[in-house]
């Protein structure tokens, strides 16, 4: 066995330092080394390395000109630097050059759905599924982006068939089935649809390991750490920097409308769900300090916070056209709108909510690529959407005045008068292009891509209602919180 295919190997099973030896040795006896230059760039892909990953990948395509594997990887890493150009040209010329292997056209297909360039993206789908009838994602990227009609779609029979394989692996049947759970729920077949949903979300919760009660210490700890006496100085900014609008909500809960109508401002650029907050400056306070978000905040300094927003504030713009204003949606920023407000005082944040039971039935249909229960679990998404609501009444009576609420439902009733306001918060008029958002929408990367290119609608409002009775492990872990959700008729504040 060669160098590359024990490193190879090894990088599956997780042992990265030593596959990146082997690889090293390999690039040392053939310097051109096409495929030790591709496992070194996986490799700094997965420590968050996206530049040293993109220079490794950048030689393997050079001295791998017929394979698409590494320009898919060089692609995925300009994704995850929000470099979108580059990565759409990567993506294009892997299918190209290799249009019968599935993956390079289902990877491009998904870029073309976040530009929402659905029909491009569908016939993508479609030629990836002649290549492999048995490609599970890309029968669900189909799905999302797909309305059903009848039961008699043939893309519900090829589901359904291929769902019968008895080859066919749990953790392949859960996407499928998702995305059978979205075909029925569209054609109106609530039986047919829970049911899929349902073992959907079960295989899921297996590749859990905790619950959301498990979650409490940690959101008490939050609470704890930042209390008036934290609160009371904050770092400052270097004059002329831009401003984050940060997007606050739970997950399906229309943050990329919002985020889409907010972006054809020509003040403001959507940026999307950026992961700054959580990764580079969580990892800045842990070298800085030794210790882990919140408690490390405690013993960070007024240089070190500054430190902190100027860290974050070059990695959220290093993509994104010079603009006075960018949006960040990422929803687990409602964990840390405390230090936000310490590192970015002059972030303006945006508390965006939809009636609880809309919310919960929205996660609870859609897959989540990530095991966490809050999305596989009627009874675990409703308890941590209250974790969300206790830890917002927190934000909001530590920081009055400095947290605008906005709900989905008003947005859809009347977006010129929700929008007008968010952009008096913002410091900024009103521009009617925000109406006009699919004229100007960028990448959205987001389950709501093909969504976002309809014309506004209701439609969604109360959707929970139909399947009420088969809701009932939410509502019971909601309890309180769905009666006490503000009425739909909207009066503007400001």
């Amino acid at each position: 066995m060669t160098d590359n295919n024990r490193a190879h190997n090894l990088m599956a099973q997780g042992q990265l330092k030593e596959a990146e030896t082997l690889y090293r040795q390999a690039l040392a006896a053939n310097p051109n080394d096409g495929d030790a230059y591709w496992g070194l760039g996986r490799i700094a892909m997965s420590v968050n390395y996206y530049e040293a990953a993109i220079e490794m990948l950048k030689q393997s395509v050079k001295l791998l000109p017929r394979s698409p594997v590494p320009l898919i990887h060089l692609a995925d890493a300009y994704n995850l630097l929000r470099n979108f150009d580059d990565a759409g040209k990567c993506y294009q010329q892997a299918a190209q050059l290799a249009p019968q292997y599935p993956l390079a056209t289902y990877s491009y297909g998904e870029h073309l759905s976040a530009l929402g360039e659905t029909k491009k993206a569908e016939q993508l789908y479609r030629t990836t599924l002649k290549s492999d009838p048995s490609f599970i994602y890309a029968f669900s990227s189909l799905a999302r982006i797909k309305a059903f009609h009848s039961k008699n779609d043939k893309d519900i029979k090829a589901m359904e068939a291929l769902l019968k394989q008895p080859e066919l692996s749990k953790q392949n049947q859960m996407p499928l089935r998702y995305a059978l759970g979205k075909a029925y729920y569209d054609i109106a077949d609530k039986e047919l649809a829970m049911k899929h949903l349902i073992k959907a979300n079960a295989i899921q919760k297996q590749s859990v390991t905790f619950s959301v009660a498990e979650l409490k210490p940690f959101f008490q700890s939050i609470k704890d750490t930042f209390n008036q006496t934290m609160m009371a100085s904050s770092g400052t900014i270097a004059e002329g920097s831009a401003t984050p609008i940060f997007i606050i909500s739970q997950p399906r809960s229309g943050s990329t409308l919002l985020e889409l109508m907010l972006g054809a401002h020509s003040s403001i650029t959507g940026a999307g769900e950026l992961p700054f907050i959580g990764r580079e400056v969580a990892s800045a306070i842990n070298k800085m300090t030794g210790q882990h978000f919140p408690q490390a905040c405690l013993a960070l300094s007024p240089d070190q916070l500054t430190e902190l927003g100027n860290i974050y504030l070059k990695a959220a713009t290093a993509n994104i056209p010079d603009c006075p204003y960018f949006i960040d949606k990422m929803p687990a920023n409602f964990q840390s709108i405390g230090l936000i407000k310490k590192i970015l005082p002059h972030a303006k944040i945006i508390n965006l909510r939809r009636h609880p039971m809309d919310v919960g039935f929205s996660i609870f249909r859609n897959f989540f690529n990530e095991n966490e229960p809050n999305f596989c679990s009627l009874s675990e998404i409703g308890k941590y959407h209250l974790l969300y609501e206790d830890l917002m009444k927190h934000w909001h009576q530590l920081l009055p005045d400095t947290i605008l609420d906005v709900h989905y439902e008003h947005l859809v009733q009347n977006p010129k008068a929700v929008v007008t306001e968010v952009l008096k918060f913002c410091d900024l008029n009103w521009q009617q292009s925000c109406l006009e958002y699919n004229k100007h929408r960028g990448h959205t990367q987001t389950l709501s891509d093909a969504q976002v290119t309809a014309e506004i609608h209701s439609q969604s409002i109360n959707s929970w209602k139909t399947y009420q009775n088969e809701l009932e492990d939410l509502q019971l872990a909601l309890g309180t919180s769905i009666d006490n959700y503000e009425p739909f008729s909207y009066n503007p504040s400001l």
